[in-house]
């Protein structure tokens, strides 16, 4: 640009910012030269690059940011090696393919590794959390099923007799024993309940009874106990059904009444089954005889149901009934057959009369009410009508009453078949009992084990698939026997018994019957109305040994587990949660319960020693979680004399044989806890109770060193642990027995640390000089060590127990501030006799202290502290 173009522009510069001009103002007029000068001026006053770089790097580092290192790797990197392109490989460059091979093999392993980490990272943390949450589930079902347990009872309905099977089993509309519903248990109304804890109540007593006999080793009537023990209750509908429940359990287990003199002569002991019922191979003699003892005790408790059924009818009809002056079965069942049967002058035309009388019929009502020997001999009454239908009937029936199995020869069983296949089984008109008949004693169509207008009602029904079930004492079974009636009753489910739900003891004395004892318990404890019975009924089984209990292993939310078609019963998850209502209220109550768990001590395989072991734990939790815990497990007075507590007194029901395995199992374990959960008074009291002294020793050396320089204005427990130290230390030191078992180096460290207390406390509130003395007299300090053995004093020290060593340094800063403080009091008596030595004697003490601190060099010691204190003392 030429210069008229320049001094244009600069013209018209002037011009746009003449208005703003003030005269006031000179005007610079510079040349080029003259900026440029000013320029280079300007430039040489700012300070250089390096000198900002130093402040930066002054500031950077304060942070701990090493600059001028990062600034080297910055400028080390070459971002053209890092983005060079790549280069092809030829065909033939096979180390050049090698190498990538092995790149890539690398890389893909990396790659491979991190997403099999990562994917097991998630997949542990899921299980974790399934596992937290399945215990947190676990934990949450057993409190809503101890809520649910302390409802009110409501009714349930009439007794037993109640007609509901499916009608694919062919059973009529009529109710039970062949009336109406409403005849025998009227509606279903709801009625003034039982609280479940009076229930409980009558029956804790009747568990401390049968733990009582435990130990003394005699039987116990447990189920007639608590028979007894439920009658005492208010009469309701609710209590006739518990004592008709617990009279069915009798009947199968056959536990006589106390009072009869079969039950003085011949007792049912405990765990009188156990041998029989958890024997591995079903097919034993021993467990084919209680199946046996099952059936018959469950037919005789229907027909003695049946029996009082129709007493009840005839007592209720009298005029109709005509009974006269021959009270006979055979009279009472002609009676009740009139009744029932005979209306306007004529019988049923579908029953088969013999001389005017359904004797087919009265037969078969007569074998129903357990009568078998008058059946028999109503049936020889008309042996010449009978032969003339049949010729074998009679014979087989002869064979089938005399047999205790209920069985009869192949031979005889063979030719009524034949008879029941030819007129029988597909004649168009039959007499239903005659029916019945051959087919119960033939065992006729095992598949088919109903008669229509025979099996009526629940209770018929069930009494006809028990006597169909085949249980030889020898020879091969003609059907699955009581097995197979359980399998039948379990597959067809509560649903086909009681559709409605308003009869739920109905469904637990059919599973009871057929001895399927786990299902009916743990079908009990399911309904909250019936849980209580629930858990003593599961008593009264295990007392018996007819309960299965599982392996710990095979844990569930649900009480019952299934293995390969055998139920088990988790009988001690049952004890758990029923206790948890009374456990902190009453736990000697709790306790008598825990010890029932034993009971399946003799299981098969390591699951006894678990029960057993399960017991003691819960015993245990029991005495932790109680405020006296000593009434459970005993203690010592402060004579020395223990005193047994109610564990102790029932060690036996755990299978703790003398006082040493009590100790061992119980309170050196429940001491364990407690010095665990820093309850550490408790946790002595323990150890002191076993005899462990050493233990209580090391328990308090380790709390008194802990909170050796606690400040004594601050009442806390540590006080108590030095008040029961000193207490602890005293007994042992004074008895000789005791003595001679304590180590005595803890017996000294024990009392080294609390005369260092007692020191302590002393300079804290201003009493330097004893306590001084004190701390002397725990021969740890050096002043009365000459310099040349300090090093030996401190070698010495050294090996004290680790409660005095680690509390060396604040013992040494103790002290060093105590002689401080007299040092400060001496001198403002200068005036006194003695003054100037007494000042040396401190000085020297302080001197000492502080070499022997020096040769002691142990981690934590304040020798700033030590140095300025002793120095004042020398200024």
């Amino acid at each position: 640009m030429s210069a008229p173009d320049l001094a244009a522009l600069l013209a018209s510069s002037r011009n746009l910012a003449a208005h703003l001009e003030q005269q006031e103002l000179p005007h610079l007029t510079l040349g080029l030269d003259q900026i440029e000068n000013q320029s280079r001026k300007l430039v040489s006053r700012t300070g250089g690059v390096g000198a900002a770089n130093e402040r930066a790097n002054y500031l950077l580092a304060q942070a701990r940011v090493n600059a001028p290192q990062l600034q080297d790797l910055a400028t080390s990197l070459n971002p053209a090696l890092t983005f060079s392109p790549l280069q092809p490989i030829r065909d033939t460059d096979i180390a050049s393919h090698l190498r990538h091979a092995h790149e890539q093999a690398i890389l893909s392993t990396i790659e491979e590794t991190r997403r099999g980490t990562t994917q097991s990272f998630w997949r542990s943390m899921e299980e974790k959390i399934g596992r937290d949450w399945e215990e947190k589930k676990k934990r949450v079902i057993e409190e809503l099923a101890t809520g649910d347990e302390r409802r009110m009872l409501e009714s349930s309905g009439g007794l037993w007799g109640s007609r509901s099977l499916a009608q694919s089993q062919g059973l009529a509309s009529s109710g039970a024993f062949g009336v109406s519903q409403s005849q025998v248990a009227g509606p279903s109304q709801p009625s003034m309940s039982m609280p479940a804890h009076s229930r409980m109540m009558v029956y804790d007593r009747v568990i401390s009874d049968l733990n009582r006999a435990r130990l003394q080793e005699t039987p116990f009537p447990v189920i007639h106990a608590l028979t007894e023990a439920t009658e005492r209750l208010p009469p309701e509908s609710k209590r006739d059904q518990i004592v008709s429940t617990f009279s069915l359990l009798a009947s199968i287990l056959g536990e006589d009444d106390p009072r009869s003199a079969s039950y003085q002569t011949d007792p049912l002991t405990a765990r009188a089954y156990s041998q029989a019922y958890l024997a591995a191979a079903p097919n034993t003699p021993l467990a084919k005889d209680l199946r046996r003892k099952t059936l018959r005790g469950s037919m005789k408790w229907l027909e003695d149901l049946y029996t009082q059924h129709v007493d009840g009818t005839l007592q209720n009809n009298p005029v109709e009934a005509a009974l006269g002056a021959n009270p006979s079965a055979s009279n009472k069942l002609r009676a009740f057959l009139a009744m029932k049967y005979y209306d306007a002058g004529r019988w049923q035309s579908n029953l088969e009369l013999v001389k005017g009388q359904p004797l087919w019929a009265k037969i078969y009502f007569l074998l129903r009410c357990g009568h078998t020997e008058e059946a028999l001999a109503e049936a020889e009454k008309q042996d010449i009508a009978l032969n003339k239908f049949d010729k074998f009937f009679l014979p087989c029936l002869r064979e089938w009453v005399s047999n205790d199995d209920r069985s009869v020869s192949k031979q005889l069983r063979d030719r009524l078949l034949t008879s029941y296949n030819t007129h029988i089984r597909h004649a168009p008109t039959i007499d239903p009992f005659k029916h019945a008949l051959f087919k119960l004693i033939a065992r006729a169509e095992p598949a088919r084990r109903n008669v229509t207008h025979v099996t009526e009602t629940t209770e018929d029904w069930l009494w006809f698939q028990l006597a169909m079930a085949d249980e030889p004492k020898e020879g091969v079974a003609t059907n699955g026997g009581l097995k197979e009636v359980a399998a039948t009753i379990v597959k067809f489910g509560e649903k086909s018994f009681d559709k409605d739900g308003k009869r739920p003891w109905l469904w637990a004395r059919i599973l009871l019957s057929c001895g399927e004892f786990e299902r009916a318990v743990a079908g009990m404890h399911e309904k909250s109305n019936m849980s209580v019975e629930a858990v003593h009924i599961a008593i009264a089984l295990a007392y018996y040994g007819v309960l299965r209990v599982p392996k710990s292993a095979q844990q569930s939310d649900s009480l019952l587990t299934v293995v390969d078609g055998t139920s088990y019963f988790h009988f001690d998850t049952l004890i758990q949660r029923y206790i948890r209502h009374f456990t902190r209220i009453d736990p000697k109550e709790a306790l008598q319960y825990v010890y029932l768990i034993t009971l399946n001590s003799d299981a098969p395989g390591d699951v006894g020693k678990e029960q057993v072991a399960y017991a003691q734990s819960l015993c245990r939790q029991i005495a932790f979680e109680s405020p006296n815990y000593e009434e459970l497990v005993g203690g010592r007075r402060r004579d020395g004399l223990s005193f047994p507590g109610a564990i102790e007194q029932n060690m036996k029901l755990l299978h703790l044989e003398d006082a040493k395995a009590y100790h061992q199992s119980i309170v050196l374990n429940l001491a364990l806890q407690y010095h665990t959960e820093k309850r550490l008074i408790d946790a002595v009291k323990l150890y002191n109770l076993a005899g462990e002294y050493n233990d209580v020793m090391k328990l308090l050396i380790q709390a008194i060193g802990d909170t050796l320089f606690e400040s004594p204005e601050i009442e806390s427990e540590a006080g108590q642990i030095r008040a029961t130290a000193r207490e602890m230390w005293e007994t042992y030191y004074t008895t000789p027995e005791v003595r001679s078992i304590v180590q005595d180096a803890l017996l000294r460290t024990c009392q080294k640390l609390l005369k260092i207390r007692e020191g302590f406390e002393d300079i804290h509130y201003g009493r330097q000089e004893p306590g001084l003395e004190k701390l002397s007299q725990t021969e740890l300090l050096p002043f009365k060590t000459t310099v040349y053995d300090m090093h030996r004093k401190a070698e010495e020290v050294r090996r004290e127990d680790p409660a005095i060593v680690r509390n060396l340094p604040e013992i040494i800063k103790q002290t060093m501030e105590a002689l401080w403080t007299l040092y400060r009091e001496a001198k403002k008596r200068s005036g006194e006799q003695g003054f100037q030595q007494r000042l040396m004697n401190l000085r020297e003490k302080a001197k000492r202290l502080n070499m022997f601190a020096t040769s002691l060099g142990l981690a934590g010691m304040d020798f700033p502290t030590l140095n300025t204190l002793e120095s004042y003392m020398h200024s």
